[in-house]
């Protein structure tokens, strides 16, 4: 599930799209509407200010476990500019992302 809207924080608002994760074998449409309680983690975007990430459309990124920890991964904590430069990651992965704005689910964020 992704949810979109726009968010207000510490007087800063821009646009936020949360995506609800789930395991890979559990993750069709059918089991998640049965049974929410399922999810793996929680991948957060948050459309910062111009010129905080030139580079990447200004998006800060996060990712959560169900419970709200901060996940890390081999070079850090998966929050900020996730991987930036770096073959793999949350920047590496939606650069692919048509539009050119680093967002799969719609246009509606090009920059």
């Amino acid at each position: 599930m992704t949810l979109v809207s726009d968010l207000t924080i510490a007087g800063r608002t821009g646009a936020v799209i949360i995506k609800k994760n789930y395991t890979l074998e559990f993750a069709m449409v059918e089991n998640v509407a049965n049974n929410p309680g399922q999810q793996h983690d929680v991948t957060v975007m948050f459309h910062r200010e111009a010129g905080y990430d030139h580079d990447n459309n200004d998006w800060f990124w996060a990712k959560y476990t169900a419970e709200g920890e901060i996940l890390a991964g081999p070079p850090g904590p998966l929050a900020a500019r996730v991987y930036k430069g770096l073959d793999a990651g949350c920047i590496a992965c939606h650069s692919n992302a048509p539009g050119g704005d680093l967002v799969f689910i719609n246009d509606h964020h090009a920059m």
